[in-house]
């Protein structure tokens, strides 16, 4: 017999420049990944919104949580891949 995996359901959130300006919008796992230090803003940058871990987050990419991992991922892979659920 074949089988394919069931698709994914996940969680994403887009970086804009004014991310860190509303956490009020923050879905609760974004507001945990901030709190414990693992993504960090970065100030001063035309390009770069945050740091997660190694991974540098650009303006228009997604943080993606599976509900096990995050993902960093490019704004055009992401339109690619996923859509609203």
């Amino acid at each position: 017999m074949l089988y394919r995996p069931k698709p994914p359901v996940i969680e994403a959130f887009q970086f804009n420049e004014d991310w860190e300006d509303k956490p009020n919008e923050w879905p609760e796992w974004l507001e945990k990944v901030y709190e414990t230090s693992k993504l960090v803003a970065i100030y001063d940058s035309e390009r770069v919104a945050a740091c997660y871990g190694d991974k540098i987050i650009f303006f228009g990419d997604y943080l993606v949580y599976d509900y096990e991992n995050y993902y960093v991922v490019q704004e055009n892979l992401f339109i690619k891949k996923y859509e609203a659920a």
